[in-house]
């Protein structure tokens, strides 16, 4: 089987898939508990957001179209899989971020709740669609659609690992917005979990 480090090398996940990086610059990933590399990712580089980028616009229509509630399986999908990973996240975790087992714990109660807070909120989205709009003009009927804006760039920062791309992530799929994340280079261990997710879910193309 091969090291974590060996897996990651060179890769990013694009469409859906792994696919080999065209930036060539390696980061090390720290243990900054013991001050030890426990991973090496690549940086990436502007081809690779360029081809995430084309993919999610590609993915856009075709999530939009779902609607809210097929889009909330899939974000209550994200939930019950973290949730199945529970100890080797908070494992995993602690140690990307150097943080008590207790806080990381929290953090991934946090992002659990926040995936099935949003799937609520998708559900409840399409219930929302053409709500008639008070108007004050004989004759007139005004009616509101919530339309997404379509695709979204979402940066991840180091501290809160899962919680923080779950407050970007997991509204912008229940919008309808096919998403670009790019997590925090100092702890991306724990967000690349969600690419894991996203194949055993089977997510649509959203990059």
């Amino acid at each position: 089987m091969q090291s974590l480090s060996e897996q990651l090398i060179n890769k990013q996940f694009i469409n859906n898939q792994w696919v080999a990086s065209s930036g060539i610059r390696l980061l090390d990933v720290m243990n900054p508990y013991r001050e030890e590399r426990i991973a090496q990712v690549t940086a990436g580089d502007a081809a690779d957001v360029d081809a995430a980028v084309k993919a999610a616009q590609q993915a856009q229509p075709a999530w939009q179209a779902l609607g809210g509630t097929a889009r909330a399986k899939y974000l209550d999908g994200f939930a019950d899989a973290l949730e199945a990973r529970r100890d080797s996240i908070i494992t995993l975790s602690a140690t990307n971020n150097g943080k008590p087992l207790a806080e990381a714990e929290i953090d991934l109660d946090d992002a659990i709740a926040c995936y099935r807070y949003y799937a609520g909120q998708a559900r409840a989205l399409d219930a929302r669609q053409g709500e008639l709009v008070s108007v004050e003009m004989e004759g007139v009927e005004a009616r509101t659609y919530h339309d997404p804006v379509g695709v979204v760039g979402l940066i991840a920062p180091w501290n809160f690992p899962l919680v923080t791309s779950a407050w970007k992530l997991a509204p912008a799929l229940a919008a309808g917005c096919a998403a670009v994340l790019k997590p925090s280079e100092v702890t991306p261990l724990p967000e690349l979990v969600l690419a894991e997710i996203a194949l055993e879910i089977n997510l649509p193309l959203v990059c």
